[in-house]
C-alpha cells in the first residue's frame, strides 16, 4: 500500500490480463471507500484484504465503492463485496456491470455483425467468446448510486466528477477541489496509450459510438483541469498530466495520418482487416479484439476529419478509401 496524500492509498493487484497489474484507491475517510476493487480472483481478494487490514479495515468494512468504469479489472472484485456497500458509477457502465443475458444477446449480436463487415475471410471459430472472455473475472453488480460530470462523492465533497468516456462508457474521473490531484482510471496512461474500445450501441439496432472521438474530447476536458498528478489504473503517476496529454493527442493524429497515408499508397480501398493487419503485423493474432478496436479509432478519426470515406460493398464488407482531393503534408 502506498500512501498518496492524507488518507488517499493507492493498492496494486495483479490481473489475468495484458496491461498487468491494476491499482485501486482507498480513500480513509469517515464514509470509507474504494475507488475500483480490481479482478473477480481469489488473489485479488486476499491482497485487498491484507491491505486494507493495514489500517485497520476490511472488505466488508468499506461503506461505498467508486467505480471509475466498469471493465472487469477495476469492477470484478465487487461480487466480493457485501450488499451492503454502496455501489456508484456512471450509469452507462451498468449494462456491462450485471451482463444480463438480454445485453450479452445484444453483445454477441452486435460483434458478429461488425465481423462480417471488417474483411475477414472466414470468421475465426470462438471468436466473440473471445470477445466476452474478460467478463471471466467480472462481477454481476447493480449500480446503487449513479453520478455524473459535476457531481460530489456521497461523504466526500472535496471529490469532484469529470466525465471522460472513451476508454470505455461511462468512465469517469475524480479530482480533488484542493490539491487538483485526480484519480483517472484508464483515461490517461504514463506508458501506454489508452485504447478506445468499441461497444455495442446502447440500443438494438442503434448507430455505434465512436470512442476515439469521445475519447480526444475527454483528454481535452482533463487538460482545462490543471492538475498536479493523476494517478491511474495502471502504471506509474502521471505527474506531468498536461505535457502527457498534448503528447498523446498528437501522437494520435500522427497514427492516423499515417493509416492516410497507408490508404494514399495502395491506390485500392482496403477492409478494417487489411489495415489492422498492417498496423499490427504481429499483435493481432494474439489481441484481435484491442488491435481491431485500435484500428476502427483511427478510421473513425479520419472520417470525423472527412479524409476518409467508407462503403459496404456487395460482400457486406466496408471499404475505406481517401476522400478525392486529400493528400497528407
Amino acid at each position: 500500500m502506498k500512501k498518496i496524500q492524507d488518507n488517499l492509498y493507492q493498492i496494486t493487484i495483479p490481473t489475468p490480463f495484458a496491461v498487468g497489474d491494476v491499482h485501486i484507491y482507498l480513500l480513509d475517510a469517515p464514509v470509507p471507500t474504494l475507488v475500483d476493487v480490481g479482478p473477480n480472483t481469489d488473489l485479488a481478494e486476499e491482497i485487498v484484504q491484507t491491505e486494507l487490514a493495514k489500517v485497520g479495515l476490511s472488505i466488508s468494512a468499506i461503506e461505498q465503492v467508486v467505480l471509475t468504469h466498469h471493465h472487469p479489472d477495476h469492477s470484478g472484485l465487487l461480487d466480493r463485496f457485501p450488499s451492503s456497500t454502496t455501489v456508484i458509477a456512471h450509469q452507462d457502465g451498468g449494462r456491462w456491470l450485471l451482463h444480463s443475458e438480454e445485453f450479452l444477446l445484444h453483445h454477441d449480436s452486435f460483434f458478429e455483425q461488425l465481423l462480417k463487415q471488417v474483411g475477414l475471410p472466414t470468421i475465426p471459430p470462438k471468436a466473440i467468446e473471445r470477445f466476452r472472455q474478460p467478463l471471466v473475472v467480472a462481477c454481476t453488480r447493480a449500480i446503487d448510486l449513479s453520478i455524473e460530470e459535476g457531481d460530489r462523492l456521497p461523504g466526500l465533497p472535496e471529490w469532484e466528477v469529470l466525465g471522460t468516456p472513451g476508454h470505455a462508457e461511462g468512465h469517469i474521473t475524480l479530482i480533488h477541489s484542493t490539491s487538483r490531484v485526480a484519480l483517472g482510471g484508464d483515461v490517461l496512461l504514463s506508458h501506454i496509450s489508452s485504447n478506445p474500445l468499441v461497444e455495442p450501441p446502447f440500443e438494438i439496432g442503434g448507430q455505434r459510438h465512436k470512442p476515439i472521438l469521445q475519447y480526444n474530447n475527454s483528454l481535452k476536458k482533463l487538460h482545462k483541469e490543471a492538475l498536479s498528478a493523476v494517478w491511474s489504473g495502471h502504471g506509474d503517476v502521471v505527474s506531468n498530466p498536461s505535457e502527457l496529454i498534448k503528447l498523446r493527442l498528437t501522437k494520435q493524429h500522427e497514427r492516423a495520418m499515417a493509416v492516410l497515408t497507408y490508404l494514399q499508397e495502395t491506390k485500392e480501398p482496403q477492409t478494417l482487416f487489411s489495415i489492422c493487419k498492417w498496423l499490427f503485423p504481429l499483435a493481432y493474432k494474439r489481441e484481435f479484439g484491442l488491435t481491431l478496436s485500435e484500428t476502427l479509432a483511427q478510421l473513425d478519426y479520419l472520417e470525423a476529419e472527412q479524409l476518409v470515406s467508407s462503403t459496404i460493398e456487395e460482400n457486406g464488407w466496408v471499404y475505406y478509401r481517401c476522400r478525392e482531393g486529400v493528400s497528407v503534408g
